[in-house]
C-alpha cells in the first residue's frame, strides 16, 4: 500500500518540479547546446521555436507510446508473468523489467550477495558523477571523437548487459558480466574522468561581430 501510495504521488511531484523548470527557464534563459555563450543578438526566443519542437517530440512520443500500450502491450513483458503464482514453488528464472535488466546483470554476475549489492548499487550513483565532470566552459563533447567513441561503447555495453541480465545464470552469461562486460562500465566513467581533466583547457574564441563601419 505504501508503495502504492509513493507512485501515485509521484507523477504530481514531477509535475511540479517541470513547472519549476520551465518558471526558471523563462526567467534566466538556457545555457547554448553547444556549451558556447554567445552574445544577446544570437539568442533564439523560446516561443515560438522552442515551442513548436517541443510539441513535435511530445507528439513523436506519444504515438509510440499509444502504439505500443495499445497494438503491442506485451513488447517489453516476459513469458514467466502470466505463469499463475505459486507459494509453493520458487521460479527458476526470475527476470526484472527491460529497464533494470543492465542492473541485475551486474548483480547476479557477482559471486557474492554482498558484493553483488555494493556492485549493483554503485552502478547506480556512479552516474551521479557526470555532471562534476563538466568542468570546462566548452561543456559539449559532439566535437571529442575520442570521447564520443567511447559513449558508443557504453551504449553497447549497456544493451548488452541488458540481454545478458534476461539470460539464465549458467556460468558463461555470470562469466560473461563479471569480467567483460562490468568492467567495461565501470571504466568508463573513470576514462571520461581522466579525459576529461587532461582536456579541461579549452581555447574558446567569442564571436564578434563584424565591424562594417571599417
Amino acid at each position: 500500500m505504501r508503495f502504492y501510495t509513493l507512485h501515485f504521488l509521484l507523477p504530481f511531484v514531477v509535475a511540479g518540479l517541470a513547472v519549476l523548470h520551465i518558471s526558471r527557464l523563462h526567467e534566466f534563459g538556457s545555457t547554448n547546446p553547444k556549451g558556447a555563450n554567445g552574445t544577446s543578438k544570437e539568442w533564439v526566443r523560446f516561443t515560438p521555436y522552442y515551442f513548436l519542437k517541443d510539441v513535435n517530440m511530445f507528439r513523436i512520443f506519444f504515438t509510440r507510446f499509444a502504439a505500443v500500450v495499445l497494438l503491442e502491450p506485451n513488447m517489453f513483458g516476459h513469458p514467466d508473468n502470466y505463469i499463475p503464482a505459486d507459494p509453493m514453488v520458487t521460479p527458476a528464472h526470475i527476470v526484472p523489467e527491460w529497464y533494470s535488466l543492465p542492473f541485475y546483470a551486474i548483480l547476479k554476475g557477482v559471486p557474492s550477495k554482498i558484493g553483488g549489492a555494493i556492485a549493483m548499487g554503485g552502478s547506480m550513483a556512479i552516474r551521479y558523477a557526470l555532471p562534476s565532470l563538466h568542468v570546462e566552459r566548452l561543456t559539449i563533447y559532439s566535437y571529442r571523437l575520442r570521447y564520443n567513441f567511447m559513449v558508443y561503447v557504453f551504449v553497447i555495453d549497456v544493451r548488452l548487459l541488458g540481454w545478458l541480465g534476461g539470460q539464465s545464470p549458467i556460468q558463461i552469461y555470470t562469466t560473461l558480466s563479471l569480467y567483460v562486460r562490468t568492467p567495461i562500465y565501470f571504466l568508463f566513467f573513470v576514462a571520461s574522468a581522466v579525459l576529461t581533466r587532461r582536456q579541461r583547457r579549452v581555447i574558446f574564441i567569442p564571436h564578434k561581430e563584424p565591424d562594417y563601419d571599417n
